[in-house]
């Protein structure tokens, strides 16, 4: 009886629904053009050029633009009525999304249409005027070249308010009683409270007057007998709403569309502020509102004055939602940085909250960054898509790596038809609003939790049925309360909340059991973004040395903060993971050859103001070491001068002479380069000795610390280390062995990798040439070349006199789809956990499958290197741009390439270039100095021609250094605000103690300060320096003022 009286009653709210919109009049007299003008808007332009547009006329489906201009003159039996104006620029037809168009009214920015948003409610005046001018910018989405959008309309409606609010109070109380158990006394009363108002609708009378009088009884009815069944209720959980738009920057569209997509998404949600007074905004990413700002400069300020109402809250603590495994430490720091000054120079707020819904796992580090940035709570929703495990708790306080601990919440929103996961994009629904309660684990602790709600991904935002559903479900029995609050309010009350409460605490990393392969997919991007990062570290340090050494104020600050931008950026969530349509990479590409060309012509301005030279003299040349402890390296230099040997002092430098393209070049072996500073060299009368005959190979290499033997197909089958006289590779294994997996997950193709995909491989056999390109007195190379299906590989494997690292540059043409090339060691070590780079640490991971948390981490992601050692003795697998790692048992593997078809259809096809080093070493990698070995693949020494008079500077000089090994220097920097020096430093050995700071110019004043420079303490300075307690994995950051040199 009772399904069929929900039947009954569904038919019933359906069908008025359709009774909403009582009368139609198309608009007929449109016009439109292909071309791409803002001033298309002005209600003034002449358009009389322009095609006539009529239903059913066909424009470019693939990123094309047309605008559409028109009068809208509203009947006198429509005027003074409550209107909608209703426009379908181009339906979805086959495509995945509807055209997306901005709507100004006037020449203002008045509503968006989209997927989920296809009518303007009109204001009162609006309704009453005889006409109104309106144009339409409508971009077409991203869909494949030749498809076609069709115009089929725009009209205005008039709507009955009074159907319309009957309609979604009945539809939504309809909707709970569907949740609440059958038994439960608060469904059995809106049961029969809904079926008694709908039961005083006349439907003989359909079609006149006495039909809608019945509604309105019936309505009537409905909310004063609602407010009697809602009485007494006390004691219900909470579940907070926001609304909210996740605008991705880029992903199925390039990040020059998302301005428009912003634009769009940002004047719907002023447009239902209007109307829904009790309506609250959340948004983040800073960069979105600058985008917005240069082109819609008054939509900007209208959200601006929202803002300042305190209706709008823009919040998320970053610049943008980056992904968090691939950018470094100092990027996830540069991302808040970036992010806090925009949000306090143009709004006048501070963010509390990091905001990363949908990001692909989250860093260990992240808890210390962002409480010493100023953060209070972390929310994300993607962990709840883990594959084989859920996190125990939604509200947790995570301990980071270095013991700091930070309140955590997983947001609990289901999503329609999916039994797993939880969704960002809420609809305000009962069954959503309840679920999202349901599926909360933390209900002892807290009652209240948060549900975001607005359509996100390519934007929208909320919807007007949203709102209504909102006002109808605020105290609705069956259903937990559900309040209008900001994401900042919701961080501070929950703070609150738990006060003097036994809070959960997860203690490790949220590694995300998903989306494995954007640790390597569009490897391009990996290998620029690394490459910046390390490149705008050194143009930072060396602009400090200068300005310090010379007195000078020539720091660029304003051009390092613009491509610091870029560089934070491209970190966007669905760039850097290599997740984003071909388009991306190619803005991505242009993105960065002008972060590239910036960045060298800013590092050159450094080093050569320090040098004051140009081109080659015969005085001697000086040679820059970034890194943070002494070191020494090869540099190389073309068109040695003849006859010339270079000094250090009295001795003469090692050197290796070859021909490089005709030209002579050397390659020095420089030491005891001073840490964070310079030493010169120079030149003096010497001889050249002649390039050595090349050697035939024999399938051996040998130096000073290795005997490396080679099979038939170029594998490495035997590495005995002399030093420590053993064995590197277990027996029967090979090393540096190119394994070709099948890549071909169910779902996600970019994003995926599978545990399946290593059940079988093929390895790489076909070598096509072995041959000695060099064979000197510090270097031996060895020159591969191999075939593969379509695909050629490339390798120098280089063996060293002074080093013990065993180094392969490779170069490829990589032409094999669905395929996931790796590279692999099986050494001869025994151990149950692996060590793995991470930003400003590293952490230990399983090399077994005990447990199904350890079987899901088969890829995981590291940055510089990863260690495999056991008591006395290991192996680290360093790299220059790579990030996916899986070390089980004794093989190490690196994973080098994978290749997809969705969303790029031609992803890491073509080109790659990239350098991996084995670095077998004796005890551990912390006594071997693993993470300075990694540092300094990554970060190569810099020499310049030194064209200073003698005496000018001094010969070597150090700008900053620590007296621990455990302690590294990882940013030197100018304050954002002031005339003072940050250092910014981590302990990676998990070792207590005190660090000495040391200088080259006698510091004046120092403070310790939080990751956003605000001054903590100050620190008493001895000598050249000062001395600091450090705790295991702890980041410091201190401002220096140096004491001006006496002349």
């Amino acid at each position: 009886m009772d399904r069929y009286i929900l039947e009954k009653m569904r038919h019933h709210i359906q069908e008025l629904g359709d009774d909403i919109l009582t009368e139609s009049e198309q608009i007929t007299s449109l016009c439109y053009t292909q071309e791409d003008d803002l001033q298309f808007r002005e209600p003034g332009y002449d358009d009389s050029g322009w095609n006539v547009l009529n239903s059913g006329d066909a424009w470019d489906g693939h990123d094309s633009i047309i605008w559409i201009r028109g009068t809208v003159k509203i009947p006198s039996y429509l005027r003074g009525r409550r209107l909608d104006l209703r426009v379908e620029a181009g339906p979805r037809e086959s495509m995945e999304i509807k055209a997306e168009a901005l709507l100004y009214v006037n020449g203002t920015e008045s509503c968006a249409f989209d997927n989920w948003h296809n009518r303007m409610r009109l204001d009162g005046d609006m309704s009453s005027r005889e006409e109104f001018q309106i144009a339409l910018r409508v971009w077409s989405g991203m869909n494949e070249p030749g498809r076609m959008r069709h115009f089929q309309g725009i009209w205005l409606e008039a709507v009955d308010e009074t159907i319309e609010k009957y309609y979604y109070l009945a539809k939504v109380i309809l909707e709970t009683i569907q949740e609440l158990d059958a038994e439960d006394f608060q469904r059995i009363a809106l049961l029969k409270t809904l079926d008694t108002s709908l039961l005083k609708i006349d439907y003989l009378s359909k079609g006149r007057g006495e039909y809608e009088q019945s509604i309105h009884r019936a309505y009537q009815h409905l909310t004063e007998n609602l407010e009697k069944v809602t009485e007494h209720q006390s004691g219900k959980p909470v579940v907070a709403v926001c609304g909210h738009t996740h605008i991705d920057m880029a992903w199925l569209w390039r990040l020059n569309h998302t301005t428009d997509k912003g634009a769009r998404s940002f004047s719907t949600v002023l447009h239902l502020m209007e109307q829904y007074p009790e309506y609250k905004f959340s948004q983040s990413s800073p960069l979105i509102y600058e985008m917005v700002r240069e082109k819609y400069p008054e939509l900007f300020e209208r959200i601006r004055e929202k803002i300042r109402e305190g209706r709008w809250e823009i919040t998320g603590g970053m610049w943008v939602e980056p992904d968090t495994n691939i950018p470094s430490g100092e990027s996830l720091v540069r991302q808040i940085l970036l992010g806090k000054q925009y949000i306090k120079k143009e709004f006048g707020k501070d963010t509390s909250v990091l905001w990363l819904p949908d990001v692909f796992g989250y860093s260990w580090v992240l808890p210390q960054i962002l409480k010493k940035s100023g953060i209070r709570l972390f929310w994300t929703n993607k962990m709840s898509w883990n594959q084989y495990n859920r996190i125990p708790y939604d509200t947790f306080r995570w301990r980071g790596l270095d013991g700091t601990e930070l309140l955590t919440q997983l947001g609990t929103c289901p999503e329609k038809d999916v039994t797993w996961g939880s969704t960002y994009n809420g609809v305000i629904a009962p069954w959503e609003v309840k679920g999202t309660w349901d599926r909360y684990q933390q209900k002892d602790i807290n009652q209240e939790v948060l549900m975001p709600f607005g359509w996100g991904d390519g934007g929208g935002g909320p919807t007007r049925e949203m709102l209504e559903a909102y006002e109808v479900m605020h105290d609705l029995p069956g259903l937990p309360e559900v309040k209008m609050k900001h994401i900042e309010a919701f961080a501070e009350d929950l703070e609150k909340n738990l006060d003097l409460k036994e809070v959960p605490v997860w203690d490790g990393e949220l590694y995300f059991e998903y989306h494995r392969g954007t640790y390597t997919s569009q490897a391009f991007i990996k290998r620029e973004n690394r490459k910046a990062e390390i490149l705008y570290h050194d143009i930072e340090l060396f602009s400090a040395v200068r300005d310090v050494l010379l007195d000078e104020h020539s720091y660029p600050s304003g051009e390092l903060k613009d491509n610091w931008k870029k560089i934070c950026t491209n970190q966007f969530h669905d760039i850097i993971p290599g997740s984003s349509i071909p388009e991306v990479y190619k803005d991505a590409a242009k993105s960065y050859k002008e972060i590239r060309g910036a960045g060298n012509r800013l590092l050159d301005r450094a080093l050569e103001g320090i040098t004051c030279a140009e081109k080659l003299p015969p005085g001697g040349i000086t040679v820059f070491n970034p890194l943070s402890w002494e070191r020494k390296g090869l540099i190389e230099i073309t068109d040695v001068p003849e006859n010339m040997v270079l000094m250090d002092g009295e001795h003469e430098v090692p050197v290796q002479y070859g021909m490089k393209n005709g030209r002579m070049t050397g390659e020095y072996l420089v030491d005891q380069i001073p840490s964070c500073g310079f030493k010169s060299f120079c030149w003096a009368p010497g001889t050249i000795p002649q390039e050595r005959a090349h050697v035939k190979w024999d399938s051996k290499l040998e130096t000073e610390y290795y005997k490396i033997e080679f099979n038939p197909y170029g594998q490495i089958v035997r590495i005995y280390d002399k030093e420590y006289e053993r064995e590197v590779l277990a027996d029967g294994g090979l090393g540096n062995e190119l394994c070709v997996f099948e890549d071909k997950p169910y779902q996600f193709e970019a994003w995926n990798t599978e545990i399946y995909a290593y059940q079988k491989y093929k390895g790489i056999t076909d070598l096509k040439e072995a041959v000695i390109t060099a064979d000197g007195p510090l270097k031996t190379v060895l020159g591969l070349t191999y075939k593969f299906g379509n695909s050629t590989i490339r390798q120098n494997i280089t063996v060293y006199r002074h080093s013990r690292e065993i180094r392969f540059d490779t170069w490829c043409d990589w032409q094999e789809r669905h395929s996931l090339l790796k590279t692999s060691f099986d050494v001869d070590i025994r151990s149950n956990q692996a060590v793995y780079d991470i930003q400003f640490g590293n952490l230990a991971r399983n090399t077994h499958s005990n447990t199904s948390w350890d079987y899901a981490q088969f890829e995981v992601c590291a940055h510089k290197w990863a260690d495999l050692s056991e008591g006395n003795y290991g192996v680290t697998l360093m790299n220059d741009c790579k990030y996916g790692y899986d070390i089980k048992g004794r093989k190490m593997r690196l994973t080098l390439v994978k290749t997809s078809s969705y969303p790029d259809p031609d992803a890491d096809l073509g080109e790659h270039i990239f350098s991996y080093a084995l670095l077998p070493h004796g005890s551990t990698w912390k006594d071997a100095h693993s993470h300075r070995r990694a540092y300094e693949l990554n970060d190569p020494i810099h020499w310049r021609p030194s064209g200073r008079i003698p005496g000018q500077l001094p010969e070597q000089f150090t700008f900053a250094g620590t007296d621990r090994g455990n302690v590294v220097i990882e940013t030197v920097k100018k304050a954002e605000n002031e005339e003072a020096w940050i250092i910014r430093a981590y302990e990676c050995m998990q070792y207590r103690g005190k660090v000495t700071f040391c200088f080259g110019r006698k510091p004046a004043a120092v403070w310790e300060c939080d990751l956003m420079e605000k001054e903590l303490r100050s620190v008493r300075t001895e000598e050249n320096g000062f001395i600091s307690e450090v705790t295991p994995y702890e980041i410091k950051t201190f401002k220096v003022i140096f004491a001006k040199e006496t002349k």
